[in-house]
């Protein structure tokens, strides 16, 4: 039987970056088409703004619990040790955990100005991006 050749994706941290990359554009993606749609259809619960209101303050709450109580969770890295291994270690899930739930607040509050159209909504899902965009690996990495 052959030897199995090592191939990029073997590499942990290179991996992790592109997982990064792809919730982090997924998400830009998402926010381009539903506002391209509600432009074309317009609000769809234009009566219940409270629903809206919720869903942004739930999807707040979940933003402030993944930045405040998840992040700290990622261990650091020592200076000795390099960036496969640190990944490879208990870091990587740790991370992706911290990702998921900052992912799914995010599209929770993009959901929420697509059908209610509340400006808080959209103002959630940004901080959600923004906060997504500042962990990423290179400062898990570097910290």
């Amino acid at each position: 039987m052959a030897a199995v050749e090592p191939t990029a994706t073997d590499d942990p941290a290179r991996a992790v970056r592109r997982l990064h990359t792809a919730l982090a554009l997924g998400q830009l993606m998402l926010a381009g088409v539903l506002e391209f749609v509600r432009r074309q259809t317009g609000v769809l619960i234009d009566d219940l703004p409270a629903i809206g209101l919720w869903m942004a303050g739930l999807s707040a709450m979940t933003i402030a619990v993944a930045a405040l109580v998840l992040r700290p969770r990622v261990p650091r890295r020592e200076p000795n040790v390099a960036a496969p291994v640190f990944w490879n270690q208990h870091s990587m899930n740790r991370v992706i955990q911290l990702w998921v739930v900052l992912e799914g607040a995010t599209v929770f509050a993009l959901v929420a100005y697509f059908l209610t159209g509340v400006v808080p909504a959209i103002l959630v899902a940004a901080a959600g991006v923004l906060i997504f965009a500042f962990v990423r690996p290179a400062y898990f990495e570097s910290r």
